[in-house]
């Protein structure tokens, strides 16, 4: 599992987003990070490039960190079979 959503996108070849104990999607990264979708989860507007490889990066713009903060996102991520983890 990850929070960092452009690692997932990067490396894996399913994700599953889950918000708030509930699966909101299953598919490729590229099915699943979807702007809205995401913004609605985040609570906060990004951005969706596509990577030199074709895949998604998402950027957030204008969050911050806050120490304590509850997380309420969570990336399952399905790593490939290419990768050497």
């Amino acid at each position: 599992m990850t929070h960092e959503l452009s690692l997932a996108a990067e490396f894996a070849d399913q994700v599953v987003l889950l918000h708030k104990g509930k699966c909101l999607r299953v598919g490729t990264p590229a099915e699943v990070f979807n702007r809205e979708l995401l913004e609605q989860v985040f609570e906060a507007p990004l951005d969706i490039a596509i990577g030199p490889e074709g895949r998604p990066r998402v950027h957030i713009r204008g969050v911050r960190y806050r120490p304590g903060a509850e997380v309420q996102f969570v990336i399952v991520v399905r790593f490939c079979n290419r990768c050497s983890i």
